[in-house]
């Protein structure tokens, strides 16, 4: 017995891509992660401090965090998969509840 083959509309398909493109963009995008500490620089207590916030890209977790101070990247993987754990099903629900809808448009029902 032959199974029906997967078809989508384009009209799915541009909506989910537009969906995709979001979700990469929060995970590309650096933002500040807290408020960020004061740093010293010198043993001079007259010198100014000098404000350091924690930095990250990713969405929802921060997988790539560094600091203005060190400069040191920190990749968490685990975390990196979470982030595609998350993305992925947000994803195939939007496909599939897009599809029902344009299905459901095209029967003609209410």
């Amino acid at each position: 017995m032959k199974l029906p083959r997967l078809q989508l509309h384009l009209s799915t398909l541009l909506i989910v891509s537009l969906l995709a493109a979001g979700l990469v963009s929060l995970n590309v995008r650096h933002r500040v992660l807290d408020s960020g500490i004061f740093v010293r620089h010198s043993t001079n207590l007259a010198a100014p401090h000098e404000f350091q916030a924690n930095q990250g890209r990713g969405w929802p977790l921060p997988f790539d965090v560094w600091n203005e101070y060190d400069d040191l990247h920190r990749l968490h993987l685990g975390k990196l998969m979470v982030n595609i754990a998350v993305c992925l099903p947000l994803l195939v629900i939007a496909t599939v509840a897009i599809e029902w809808l344009t299905r459901r448009m095209k029967c003609g029902a209410p």
